[in-house]
């Protein structure tokens, strides 16, 4: 039997990927706090201890184990009445995800954000397998000034002006309930404020998302915000610019 082999090269799948989908490139601005949500690591633990709480360097070990040993996790409160819900209390330091290029969010939460927009505006009901579309066969990369790596998973934070992302710590409360009664959370986070941007840009099949379907989805996403703390009003955005680049079929 004869057999016909043919060498295909990987950089022509990608061509191909990308020439049958429609490129969507967003640039975005945080309107309010965006919240970071990552547990904090030894490394960071130390920044936050000599930064924010101002320890000495003599004490900071004893900082640094106090909070690990004894504030992470849970401890029960003051001892309440029989007749009170028994609360509990749970600490912790949050951190923004950085790397060697600043602070960053992942792909994954912009696509979460974009999938919640299109499933709220009934994209899904209405467009049968545009969901499949979005969740397994579109792609979200950093773009412009947000891709300062090759790491597929990173979208970086810059300033319009040029000037480094800062950041500071700021105290957060709130109550849960649990199957072992109500707890109270208390975390120091990391913020970005207000004006900080990202840009991304979104590759997704034409078939069932289309430019309509696309401008719903940037139109409502500035409700649903990026990071922590979402339900006080943080992770606020708004598009500051949308470039919709639709494949043309070369046969017509």
């Amino acid at each position: 039997m004869t057999v016909k082999t043919t060498e295909v090269n990987p950089e022509e799948l990608n061509m191909i990927y990308q020439d049958t989908t429609t490129q969507v490139v967003v640039e975005c601005e945080f309107t309010t706090e965006m919240v970071g949500g990552q547990p904090a690591g030894d490394k960071e633990l130390e920044a936050f201890c000599i930064h924010h709480l101002k320890v000495p360097e003599n004490e900071l070990k004893a900082a640094m184990a106090r909070i690990k040993d004894e504030e992470l996790g849970e401890k029960d409160s003051v001892q309440a009445p029989l007749d009170e819900i028994k609360e509990r209390e749970s600490y912790g330091v949050n951190v923004i995800r950085r790397d060697e290029n600043g602070p960053w969010i992942g792909t994954w939460m912009v696509k979460a954000m974009m999938k919640a927009a299109a499933s709220r505006q009934g994209i899904f009901m209405k467009k049968r397998g545009s969901k499949g579309d979005m969740a397994e066969m579109s792609r979200i990369l950093g773009h412009g000034k947000s891709k300062k790596s090759e790491a597929r998973d990173r979208i970086h934070l810059y300033m319009p002006d040029g000037k480094p992302v800062e950041t500071s710590f700021k105290e957060f409360m709130g109550s849960v309930g649990t199957p072992q009664g109500r707890t109270s959370i208390k975390h120091h986070s990391e913020i970005v404020m207000p004006g900080v941007r990202f840009s991304y840009e979104w590759r997704v099949p034409p078939i069932r998302i289309k430019l309509d379907q696309i401008k719903m989805i940037m139109a409502v996403i500035s409700e649903f915000g990026i990071g922590s703390v979402k339900a006080m009003e943080r992770g606020k955005i708004k598009v500051v610019k949308l470039t919709v680049n639709e494949p043309v079929d070369k046969k017509k």
